[in-house]
């Protein structure tokens, strides 16, 4: 039996970088990170919280995220 566990799947397409993410588990999260720019993210699934400086916000699928 395999353990269920968060993996990602990266791609490139016409200088567009693409990282697909799975949350297996329900309650999951992953640290924080810093950008110097925006970035879009799409939730195909489920509901997911982001913050950001301090503020959170919840999204449900299918939606685009912009951070």
């Amino acid at each position: 039996m395999l353990k269920e566990q968060t993996h990602e799947l990266i791609g490139c397409y016409a200088n567009v970088w693409v990282r697909q993410r799975f949350f297996p588990v329900v309650g999951e999260s992953i640290g924080g990170h810093k950008h110097k720019y925006d970035h879009l993210s799409l939730l195909t699934s489920g509901k997911v919280i982001v913050e950001v400086d301090g503020i959170e916000k919840e999204f449900t699928a299918p939606t685009f995220i912009i951070i």
